[in-house]
């Protein structure tokens, strides 16, 4: 396999928006940063209420004069210093993701947007024309492609290891979250929704280059 662990010459200043008290996929964004060792958080805004959204800072030693109360100021005040902010991470509910990204392209600073990307598709569209304007980095947190079984297997299918490729099924089974988020707004919710759920392993796939039956979810689910 390719080399990927290479350490950056210095680590990017990382900023983040939403994923504060009592998130679990906020913790998982810092924890893989850490891991990663390729960043600095920097900055953030980790709650809608100001006072807690800097308390939840604090905790993470920020430092004060970058304990922002909401992302809007966050994204005015962190332009212009040479120490500034260079990417930030969105991991808040699903339909504030695009005036979030949006707001922080246009300020010239690359995104980490967690899935989904937009509860709608024309928002996705013009999020994919600013970026291809501005020139910026866009990612989209579909992070399994970074554990090391799925990157030897994309390696033996594009080696030819395997033979060739035919199609691939998969599935993703909602282990762990509750029935009950079947029955609420799935556009206000964050992490790991019902409308992300199949995105997942159709990443997985696509992204191994092998022909893709659109993944299915449990029968509970449907």
């Amino acid at each position: 396999m390719p080399e990927t662990t290479k350490r950056a010459k210095r680590k990017v200043r990382l900023g983040v928006v939403g994923g504060g008290p009592g998130s679990n996929i906020g913790e998982t964004h810092r924890y893989a940063a850490r891991l990663d060792d390729r960043y600095a958080l920097v900055t953030g805004v980790f709650a809608s209420d100001a006072e807690r959204s800097r308390d939840f800072a604090a905790t993470l030693d920020i430092a004060p004069d970058r304990r922002y109360g909401s992302w809007q100021e966050m994204a005015e005040q962190e332009v212009g210093p040479p120490d500034g902010l260079e990417v930030v991470s969105i991991m808040t509910p699903n339909n504030s993701h695009y005036a979030i990204a949006k707001a922080f392209l246009q300020q010239g600073i690359d995104v980490i947007c967690d899935k989904p990307l937009t509860t709608d598709l024309e928002q996705a569209l013009e999020l994919m024309r600013l970026v291809r304007r501005t020139g910026l980095v866009f990612g989209v947190t579909y992070c399994y492609t970074g554990y090391p079984m799925v990157r030897q297997a994309r390696e033996m299918i594009r080696s030819g290891e395997l033979g060739e490729s035919g199609c691939c099924r998969s599935s993703t089974p909602p282990a762990g979250l509750p029935p009950c988020w079947k029955r609420k707004d799935m556009s206000k919710r964050s992490g790991a929704p019902l409308p992300a759920l199949p995105g997942n392993p159709a990443w997985l796939v696509t992204w191994g280059r092998t022909p893709i039956i659109w993944p299915a979810l449990s029968p509970a689910w449907k």
